[in-house]
């Protein structure tokens, strides 16, 4: 079943990009040259490669189901793939330590906590978000990650996180357990229920507010580069992960990814190790090379020996 906020987002490409085109069309009229026309046009008009790939998709799926249904011998659109522009993939971008310390500084001390949580544990901002007080288990060092919190229409939602391995328990630096620990002390009610991170009122964050009052003066009082998003906090703890020397795998669960396919992206943050692994391969060889030869040389005292010459 998908999130509110999924059947929004595909709502929305319905009655803005698919509805307009082949609303009126009966579905036998809707052609694999009608189908590629349409997504010229959605091209010529500007819309981002990634918005036309979706709404292609939705296009797409609505007509599968067409077939399912025996309304349709075949999916028209499924020829017309190869005419959906590529998904170019947003350039990676993440802060060092540095950067993030500007960066916290630039904001209200009640906001500090929230960013290094994010900073250094990879949460995506629901799940910081919809954490509440009885899943911070400090003197484990982990918090329970077992819930989100998504803005739809103006609307909050609280709902279990994108998959199934985001629900998670994930582990925290102490540096961070102290920090959380104090507040919890002074800002957060001794209810289990109690969310972390609020409002100054005490209401659920919204993303939106946030990002528009909080964020982006501190990026620009931080002279941090244009364009950082609050999401490149969860890229900036696995690059923070990786140099610390935790296996790729542990920084898929840390970061509650789906598969390690999609922990992959974060590859090009091992360098050191490799060179690492390939020092470790290099005194193995020689290891072994020096115990054949050891091995080599006392079994030609034996062959002497042996032979007496």
């Amino acid at each position: 079943m998908c999130k509110p906020k999924t059947v929004a987002g595909y709502r929305s490409l319905l009655d803005r990009h698919v509805l307009p085109a082949f609303g009126r069309f009966e579905l036998r009229q809707i052609t694999t040259q009608a189908v590629r026309r349409w997504l010229a046009d959605l091209q010529a008009q500007g819309l981002s490669p990634s918005r036309v790939r979706q709404a292609y998709l939705v296009l797409s799926g609505s007509l599968d189901a067409a077939v399912d249904d025996d309304r349709l011998a075949r999916n028209p659109a499924r020829v017309a793939r190869k005419d959906v522009p590529a998904d170019r993939t947003r350039e990676m971008r993440w802060l060092d330590h540095d950067e993030v310390d500007c960066l916290v500084a630039a904001v209200d001390e009640q906001w500090q906590t929230l960013l290094v949580t994010l900073a250094y544990t990879g949460l995506r901002w629901g799940e910081a978000a919809a954490l509440r007080r009885g899943r911070c288990h400090l003197l484990r060092r982990q918090l329970h990650v077992v819930e989100s919190l998504s803005e739809v229409g103006g609307d909050l939602t609280f709902a279990e996180p994108k998959s199934r391995k985001s629900v998670r328990w994930v582990h925290l630096p102490e540096f961070l357990v102290e920090q959380l620990a104090a507040h919890l002390r002074q800002r957060v009610p001794d209810d289990p229920d109690a969310l972390v991170f609020t409002s100054p009122e005490g209401a659920p964050l919204r993303h939106s507010n946030f990002y528009k009052r909080v964020w982006r003066p501190a990026v620009e009082a931080a002279r941090l580069p244009d364009g950082i998003r609050i999401h490149d906090l969860r890229h900036s703890a696995a690059s923070f992960m990786a140099r610390a020397g935790y296996p790729l795998d542990w920084v898929g669960k840390q970061l509650g990814h789906s598969s390690i396919t999609v922990t992959e992206q974060y590859r090009h943050f091992y360098p050191e190790q490799g060179a690492q692994l390939a020092g470790l391969l290099d005194a193995e060889y020689r290891a072994a090379q020096q115990s054949v030869g050891v091995s080599l040389g006392s079994r030609r005292g034996e062959v002497v020996e042996l032979t007496g010459s």
